[in-house]
């Protein structure tokens, strides 16, 4: 299991990844391979939202 998380930017890199491993690939269409069971993020943002 693998939980990623951050604060501020850390929260950014954190969510962002979540995203990617819920579609299943990268925003430039590579595929995303690791399996993320939980992601926190603090005082943060999600790029592109």
């Amino acid at each position: 299991k693998l939980g990623v998380g951050g604060f501020s930017m850390g929260a950014a890199t954190a969510l962002y990844s979540a995203s990617c491993c819920a579609h299943g690939k990268y925003g430039n269409g590579n595929p995303y391979t690791v399996n993320i069971s939980a992601a926190v993020g603090l005082s943060g943002w999600l790029p592109c939202a």
